[in-house]
């Protein structure tokens, strides 16, 4: 009975571990011109972290963190942007723009 509630506890505390370990995204932006933005990742300890982008077509970004802010700037009154945010091999959200020197934006929970 003793192993029992010793491996239960165990068991208990290294699931409530893995609730705090960073998240991993995948940030997808597929743009028709050229654009500008930025991405904050805030961590489980209240640190956060910011950092500028900019590009043209199909980009990547490998995001590590307990959530993250994302946004990005079409620099042309025509085309499209669409940002896409990916978990665990699922979409979990995603923003589209084509208006007008438009903006996507994203923030996860």
């Amino acid at each position: 009975m003793k192993k029992i509630i010793i491996l239960l506890s165990i068991s208990l505390f290294l699931i409530g571990c893995s609730a705090f370990q960073p998240s991993e995204f995948t940030v997808k932006v597929y743009s028709s011109v050229p654009y500008q933005g930025q991405y904050l990742v805030a961590q489980i300890d209240g640190k956060s972290s910011s950092t500028s982008i900019s590009g043209n077509g199909q980009n990547t970004y490998i995001l590590k963190g307990q959530s993250i802010s994302f946004s990005a700037q079409k620099q042309s009154q025509q085309g499209e942007i669409l940002i896409e945010v990916i978990k665990n091999g699922n979409i979990i959200k995603s923003e589209r723009t084509s208006a007008p020197y438009g903006i996507a934006m994203i923030t996860t929970d």
